[in-house]
């Protein structure tokens, strides 16, 4: 990994951590799934992965650390996973409007594993059906902030890594 590279995503990781610990007033809108979404599609999984651990495990130690720690890093996985497939298709990878549309679905995938995640300490089925009903307002909240922070921010990422990394 380049020097450049360490120190963009360093910052971005910093930037990440401050919005979601900024926005924290405003129930499941943050920064985050958006910026891993971003740096699954223009770096690598890796990368992304590498993010989400750090921005995760450093904010909650400023918001609250517990076993949901553990299952916010595997759902933000997940996103990860589907955008760095989504990214070989070239209309997504070159669409923000596309993007934009999967940071939006994101908010309720996010919800529908980490409820999963976190009604198996409960160990009933019922209990989940109730947690993912229950957080569908959230999800929804989650989707929306996703999709207007990623059409806000992406073309300012985008102007930073075109300057830095071409």
């Amino acid at each position: 990994m380049s020097s450049r590279k360490l120190t963009f995503l360093s910052l971005l990781s910093a930037a990440t951590i401050a919005g979601r610990i900024f926005f924290q007033f405003l129930p499941n809108i943050q920064p985050v799934t958006s910026i891993i979404i971003f740096t699954a599609i223009y770096f690598s999984f890796i990368d992304a992965i590498l993010l989400n651990i750090l921005v995760i495990f450093i904010s909650n130690l400023y918001l609250g650390f517990g076993i949901w720690t553990i299952y916010q890093i595997v759902s933000y996985g997940i996103i990860i996973l589907i955008a760095s497939i989504l990214k070989n298709f070239k209309k997504f990878k070159t669409s923000i409007l596309l993007q934009s549309i999967y940071c939006l679905f994101s908010g309720f995938i996010f919800g529908f594993v980490y409820s999963l995640l976190i009604s198996s300490m409960f160990a009933s089925l019922k209990s989940y059906w109730v947690y993912l009903l229950a957080d569908i307002p959230f999800n929804l909240l989650h989707g929306i902030g996703n999709f207007v922070i990623y059409l806000i921010i992406v073309p300012i990422l985008l102007n930073i890594t075109k300057k830095y990394f071409n």
